[in-house]
Formats: structure tokens, sequence, C-alpha cells
């Protein structure tokens, strides 16, 4: 599994995944994806830990589908620039989706 942060501060890094992906989308050992943002805009003062949200989980069919969910989890994240974090919380629904997982990145 990987877990990807599609934060507007990790734009750059999100577009190395995804070359990464496309140059590797051959290689089976890769489930599934999840990303995650700083919680679907949902104002800071109203964020509970562990219930943030905006946390996007697709199976690794095709390197389109995955794309087209990235861009989903970046559009409904977009003005974020919040102090809580959810990238716990985005491993461990990515976890609880995909139990037979044997790792995460």
């Amino acid at each position: 599994m990987v877990v990807v942060d599609v934060t507007s501060s990790m734009y750059p890094f999100v577009a190395q995944v995804l070359m990464w992906l496309q140059l590797h989308s051959s290689d089976d050992r890769v489930k599934q994806f999840v990303f995650f943002n700083d919680g679907d805009m949902v104002p800071e003062k109203n964020k509970v830990i562990g219930s943030i949200g905006g946390v996007y989980i697709g199976d690794f069919s095709n390197y389109n589908q995955i794309k087209k969910l990235a861009n989903k989890a970046m559009r409904s994240g977009i003005g974020g620039m919040d102090i809580p974090e959810n990238n716990l919380e985005a491993v461990l629904k990515g976890q609880a989706s995909y139990e037979e997982c044997s790792e995460i990145i």
C-alpha cells in the first residue's frame, strides 16, 4: 500500500509519485493507494483528530484510475495549510480497507 499526502505543499512530490507509478505500472506488488488532504476543506476549528477525513482509497488496477483518484483528493482539499495532519488516520483507514497488506509506504 502506498499512502500519499496530496496537500498543496506536497504537489511537486505527488507528481513524482505519479511518474514513478507510470514507470512501474506493471509492478504487481502495489495493490492499493491511499491519498489524503487536510480534511476536505473542513475548518481547522471543526477538526477532530482521528476523524478529519479527506482520505481517498483505491485499489491499483490501472494508472489512469489512480491518477483520477489523486486529482480528486487534491481538488477536494484545496485551501488547507492547517496544522493538524491526518497522515496516521490515512494509514489506519488504509489498513482497515486492505487487511492483507504486508507493507505500507
